[in-house]
This record gives C-alpha cells, structure tokens and sequence, in this order.
C-alpha cells in the first residue's frame, strides 16, 4: 500500500502546501528509500493535526458517506528538552496514521459483491448444475460463494455450497422433484456484505403422458392399438401396450409400440372374434415409465352361419323371406311398402311432372301416373307383386324406410356382398332369379337374392323405363349431388356399382342391423365437488335395446375393488352419481351397458376430488382501487388472496414504452415470431372498448406486457383463483351477468367481470367465437406454447387449453 498512500498524501500535500511546508516535501520524497537512515525533520504537532482533519473534511464531501476520525498519536523518538520540541523519525506518525484513515475510507466506500446467475446444466428427473459469476468484488475480496433453490421465486430455501472462492463458480443438487419447475440465483459474500444475482428458472423432466386411443382396423382376429405421449423433458426409449380380456388387464400381454415418436402403435393379431378386449399405452423415459387411460374394443363375430336370425319379417302387410349371403342376412324381395317404418305415408301415384320436381320422399309402381308412352306394361297390380315399388332416394335418405332393425344397404355393404361372391363382374350371375329377365339372360341364383328386372322411373321425364331388361337398386351413400346404386342387366353377369341423381326412382333391398353389444364412451366427470360428482356416458346400442346401464368406480387404475353404481337409465346418454368421496383424492372409472347380446365397458377417465374448503384467507387488499397503465384506469377487484384487474389489457406498448406490433394481416399473425397484438375484426369502436385487446403468446412471454408491480399469472395462480372459487362451477361466478350479455350466463359473484371476447386463430390469422368464449393466456410454458383458460356460454368450470404462442387471446395482470 505504501507507494499508493504515499502517491495520495503527495497529491493532498499539493493543495495543503502552505501547511506542511518541509515536513511534506520530506515525506513525499523517497520514504522507502531511506527509512533505515535516522533522518529528521520538525514535526509541529498542531499543523500536523489541522492538515489530517481537513484531509478527512474533503473526503466526506467527496464521498458523501462517513469517514472515521483518527487518532493522530506521534511516535516520539528523541525530545528536545530546550524548547520543548518533538523530534519523531520521518514523520513516521503523520504516514502510519494517513495510512490507517485512508484504509478506513476505502472500506467505507466498498459494496458487497455483485453476482451474476448465468445458467442451469445437466437437467435430469432429480438433478441439475448450476453456473454463476462475480462481476465485481465491490472492493473487498469475496470470502463465500453458494446458490440457493426453491420451487417459488419468493422462496429459495434451500442451499447448494460452493468449494473456493473463484469465479465463475458452480454447484450441484441431486435430490431435486421430478416434473418441478425450481428457482436458482447466486450468492457471494465479502466484508461488506452478501449479495444475490439474478433468478433462473428450470423445470425437472417428468415420466412421459400418455393418452391411448381409440383402437382401429379391428377384425375377428386383428386389431391396431394406438396412443400419443408428451415426454415430459425426456426422450421417450420405448413404447408399448398391455391388452387382456379383462378391465383390470389381469395377465395382460405386452406389445411393443411401433417406435418412440409421437404417435404410436401397436399391432394385435391372434385374438379371438367376438371378444371384448381392454389395453392401455405406456411411454418410458429416464424418469420412468407412465401408462395412459385403459381403452376397450371388441373382435368382430364369427364367421357367418347360414341362415337368418329369423326366416322372415312382416312388414306394413307382407311378409318378406330372409336370406344370408356370408355375414349379411337381407330380405329376398324388393320392398313393397307405401308407409314408412312409423307410420307416415309415402306419397304415391305421383304425374310424371310431379315426380320430376319433388325433393321429398315418394313412390311409385311401375307404369302407374304416367301419361306418356313407353311406360311399361300398365299392369300396376301384377308389377307390385312381382317387383315391388319404386322409390325416389329421398324417401331413402329418411332412413324410415326398412322395417326396424333393418336398413338401405350402403355403398360399402354393397361392395361387401360383390365380395363375398367373388367379386362385381360374377356376382349379378349369381345374385339373379332365374325367371322375369329376359329369355335366356337370367341368373343362377346361387345366392337366393332372387334380383328381379323391376326396371326403374326416369329423373328427367318422369316415365319407366327398363322393366324385365334392367334392376335397379339404391344406395344408402350420398355422392356429390347424386347417390350410390347397383344394377344388373340382362344377358350380362356383371354387378355394376354407380351414382345417380336422387330424382330417379329405383327397387330398395333391406339390410338387417348387424347386432352387437353396446359401444360404450365414459365422458369426463361433472359436477365435482369435495364429497360428490357426477359420471356421464354415451352408448350406441349394437341393433338390441340395452337393459341395463352402470359405473364401476375405485381409487386405483385398475379399478381393482370396484364400487358398481347403477346409470341413470337404459338410454344414452346417461349419470351416475357419486356421493361419500373423499376431499383431495384421485377416482377412476367406467361405463358400461348391456344388452341382448352381452355387457359393453368404455374407456376409463379419472379425476380427482375438490380440495376440503380452504380456511379463510389472510386479510388481503388491493390497496388501491384503480391502475392507471399506457393512458388508461384499469378498476381492480380482490379474490381471496389475489389482486386481478378487474378488466381485460388494452395496452399497444410494453411497460418500458416499446411498442407492440399490431394492425398484421392474417399472413403476418400467422407466421410472426416476436410479439403482437390486435383488436378482434379492427373494431376499435366497439369491440376494443368492450373486450381490449388480443396479444399473442410472445408478447407474454416477454415479461412486460403488464404495469410494473402486476404480472400475467401463472397456470398455478389460475388453479388457485378457480379453487378459492370453488373448482366446478367457477366460470359461472368469473361470468358477468346474465343483463349485460344473455348467452354468456353467468352471476360474476367474484367481481372478475369475464367478458367473450373471442381469439385470433394461430394458423388462419381469423377472429373466432367473440360474444361465445373468453380466452385468457398464462405466463406458463405448455407442451405447445404456454397454457391457457378458456369458458364458454355454455360450460360453467374453466378449461385449461395448451396453446400455441401465436394464437390470440385476452390479457388479465394480477399483483405481484
């Protein structure tokens, strides 16, 4: 330090010259040169002491800060009896005690050190390693370095130790969360104090969600199983299926997944007809391995028998043979009836002008209401016994006109019976009578489907044509502007497949329903409270009415001690209600239905029980009852323990006055990348004054879109408000009321003032669903963007919806 202080006193002893006089010049010239040599000067006490003061006196001024007064003692070497004068050695006294004020001065204007959080590495399940730097030692030297973590910004509680005193510095935790989103920053400390930097944010990897699906292309034998996964940070290193005969998957086979992208699938072969199976997804990953919700399908039946479930069917007054050709059992005469299968008659008899321009059901009979010529053999009462009647496809598209049970088959059960005989070009051979065509150009009615020549009635003219030469028979299929049908011709052993306009009037052959048992769907849980909820499915019924509808519910996937509640009814959809559970706690379950032909389950959903009512909050204000941001006064309104604006933002620049991008064409919103806004369809008149404005997912993310001291909330903050308000019917109490906008149905009990406000579509640029659904972001990054909320008209809970960051949603800030 010496030639330091030595260099600052020479600079004093410059500006207090007239004070020091030799005793300056000796001191500033060679002190460390000639400290061994016993050299001396006059050391007057009291100029000395007058010199120092004033010393310290420019100090605090230049400082601003205190500076410690010292205790000047001299170091008396030899005294001067006569005259009583000191001599001292070099005017040691005047150096050492210079030296000890300015010490003194340069600790007083030294800070603690300043620290910058530069990184979080090696993120696994469990662990992570984090990096920092000293960027200044604030003039003392740094004695300890550490980090300190949590799983709030506002709570780092616990500490990870750092080896030394270097920089940059780094550190280590192991016994981290899985799928947790933690704080960090940084610590140093010195003499004058400890400091933080800044705050990282990271988030651990989680076991994979997996969601399977609905199984496809199941035959007797085979199946496709299928599921999608998000990989929770992790590379997923496999896939799979677990499938067995049983819901709870009891001695379950594993089938590889087809690879470790999302989606997946899973070959099934060997399986039995007519058995319902159940399977469930799984994904791995480092964390582990996660299975999605356990989904049913049941193997199609047993190879045809040979005949009919019943020999023939009545109907509307005559009696219709059956016949079964491979799986399919169909009536062996065309269809005769003129009332439809409730009741309703078809109408009928109809002039040719009148049967061209009718775009309702009808009928006719061969050769009848006709006035032109050409109009077949005008015998209607014979052509109705031995052909049957003429329908336009209108009275086809009713689906009323087949007996029940019974249908117009469609394009697809039509290519099914040509496959069956061996294909179209040999089965019109096989599906003809042998009498009514023309001499010598009949069928061999191997099949017993007895297709007669009933010929047809014209869509343009209105007259019959083709009566003993050509069958016609519709469809059930639209195509374009036209519909699917078959026809045969005489002389001719194909089967031909084509579409007509729907005027025309062709034979219909009826199909019987194959019967199944029920396909049942378990939809998500209504209605959940602490103690209660209500579970909902749909059934189609297979062809047989189902007798009996139910739930089985338990704590555990595999609904292993299952709890059976009876549904609300034999017809879909229907409930079940649930009471007695407990607060907090996961459920899962499944819908099932029965009938004639056995008991169908459908996929099993879960969800988990409201908290138990939380105790009151701490008294809480907002402390002000408005905010005034970017030129305008926003009113706020407290909900529990949080502050929100009471309405959406409809600020068009950040909190540090950069302007937001705004006015983008659907191309440019679609294809941005940094952050925007806009006002839902450019109405600045009055939907900008109702609902503010729409930003994207990267003007949130940017931190600044609310006032300094608010924030966009988190996915948490969400949870918490739609909890204190009491989880299952939050939205209703978020919902202004009814007055003020009559679709949107809610109370606003809350004060939140929620308005529908619409969005813009991330991949078209459009505004979508204003005056039916709000969308409000979350400054939470999601597998897709950042999650948000959303309610419509219709529902009353909140719906959480991942999003991706270009979409175009409401604002709300809550307080910090």
């Amino acid at each position: 330090m010496g030639k330091t202080l030595v260099g600052r006193f020479c600079s004093l002893a410059v500006v207090y010259r007239w004070a020091l006089g030799i005793v300056g010049l000796l001191f500033c010239g060679g002190l460390g040169a000639q400290t061994h040599l016993r050299n001396y000067a006059n050391c007057p006490h009291d100029s000395l002491i007058s010199v120092l003061r004033a010393y310290e006196d420019s100090l605090a001024l230049a400082s601003s800060m205190p500076v410690l007064r010292m205790d000047y003692t001299l170091r008396v070497t030899e005294v001067g009896v006569v005259g009583k004068e000191y001599r001292i050695y070099r005017c040691q006294a005047l150096y050492d005690s210079l030296t000890a004020l300015i010490d003194a001065v340069d600790f007083a204007r030294a800070t603690p050190p300043v620290v910058d959080t530069d990184s979080i590495s090696g993120v696994t399940g469990t662990g992570a390693t984090f990096h920092a730097k000293v960027t200044s030692d604030g003039g003392e030297a740094v004695t300890a370095q550490w980090f300190r973590y949590g799983t709030s910004a506002a709570g780092l509680v616990d500490s990870a130790a750092v080896a030394g005193t270097s920089t940059p510095f780094s550190a280590s935790a192991s016994t981290l969360s899985t799928g947790t989103t933690y704080y960090v920053a940084g610590f140093a400390r010195n003499a004058k104090g400890t400091l933080s930097g800044d705050t990282l944010s990271f988030t651990t990897w989680a076991a994979p969600t997996v969601d399977t699906q609905a199984a496809s292309s199941v035959t007797d034998t085979a199946a496709t199983l299928n599921a999608t996964f998000a990989d929770g940070g992790s590379a997923v290193t496999a896939t799979g299926f677990k499938y067995a005969t049983n819901v709870a998957l009891t001695g379950a086979t594993d089938v590889a997944g087809s690879g470790t992208t999302s989606p997946f699938t899973g070959a099934l072969t060997g399986l039995t007809l007519a058995t319902q199976y159940w399977a469930v997804g799984y994904a791995t990953n480092a964390v582990g391995t996660t299975y999605g919700d356990t989904i049913s399908f049941t193997t199609l039946a047993a190879a045809p028998s040979l005949t009919c479930s019943v020999p023939s069917v009545t109907y509307d007054g005559h009696t219709y043979p059956t016949v079964m050709i491979g799986n399919q059992c169909w009536l062996s005469e065309n269809l005769k009836n003129d009332d439809y299968n409730d009741g309703t008659p078809i109408p009928g008899n109809l002039a040719d002008a009148t049967w061209i321009s009718t775009t309702t059901g009808a009928q006719a009979i061969y050769g009848e209401g006709v006035s032109a010529v050409n109009s077949g053999s005008g015998d209607e009462v014979a052509n109705l016994g031995t052909y049957g009647r003429l329908y336009n496809w209108y009275a086809v598209n009713t689906g009323k006109l087949c007996p029940s049970g019974w249908h117009v088959p469609t394009d697809a059960e039509w290519d099914t019976l040509a496959s069956v005989l061996g294909g179209g070009a040999v089965a019109g051979d096989k599906l003809k009578s042998t009498t009514q065509w023309a001499a010598g150009d009949g069928g061999t009615n191997t099949t017993g489907f007895s297709a007669l020549p009933g010929g047809g009635r014209n869509r343009f003219g209105g007259y019959y044509i083709g009566e003993g030469t050509n069958g016609y028979w519709w469809s059930a299929t639209p195509v374009g502007s036209n519909a699917g049908f078959r026809y045969m011709t005489a002389g001719d052993s194909q089967f031909y497949g084509s579409n007509f306009g729907l005027r025309s009037g062709f034979s219909v052959r009826c199909l019987q329903n194959t019967l199944t048992a029920p396909v049942v769907d378990t939809d998500a849980a209504s209605s959940v409270t602490e103690t209660a909820a209500t579970l909902n499915a749909t059934f189609t019924d297979g062809g047989s009415a189902v007798t009996a509808t139910g739930f089985k519910v338990a704590t555990n996937a595999a609904l292993t001690g299952a709890t059976d509640v009876t549904g609300s009814g034999t017809s879909s959809p229907f409930t079940g209600s649930l009471t007695g559970l407990t607060a907090s706690t996961q459920y899962w379950a499944v819908g099932y239905a029965t009938n004639a032909v056995g008991t169908s389950y459908g996929d099993t959903i879960t969800f988990t029980t409201s908290p138990a009512a939380p105790a009151a909050p701490a008294a809480f204000t907002c402390g002000t009852s408005t905010v005034t941001y970017d030129g305008y006064s926003y009113a706020t309104v407290l909900i529990g323990s949080q502050c929100w604006f009471q309405e959406n933002l409809r600020n068009d620049s950040y909190n540090d006055g950069t302007s937001i991008a705004g006015n983008l064409n659907n191309t440019a919103w679609t294809t941005t990348t940094s952050g925007a806004q806009a006002i839902y369809g450019g109405d600045s008149l009055n939907n900008y004054a109702v609902y503010g404005r729409l930003y994207n997912g990267y003007a949130v993310n940017t931190g600044k879109l609310c006032p300094t001291g608010w924030h966009v909330p988190t996915d948490a903050e969400w949870d918490d408000l739609e909890t204190y308000l009491g989880g299952a019917g939050a939205a209703v109490k978020l919902k202004v009321s009814s007055s003020h906008t009559p679709a949107w149905n809610g109370n606003n009990s809350s004060g939140f003032t929620a308005l529908p406000g619409g969005g813009r579509n991330q991949g078209t640029g459009l505004y979508t669903l204003i005056t039916d659904r709000g969308n409000w972001w979350s400054s939470t990054s999601s597998p897709s963007g950042n999650w948000n909320r959303y309610w419509s008209t219709s529902n009353s809970t909140p719906i959480r919806f991942d999003a991706t960051l270009r979409f175009g949603f409401s604002v709300r800030c809550i307080e910090d």
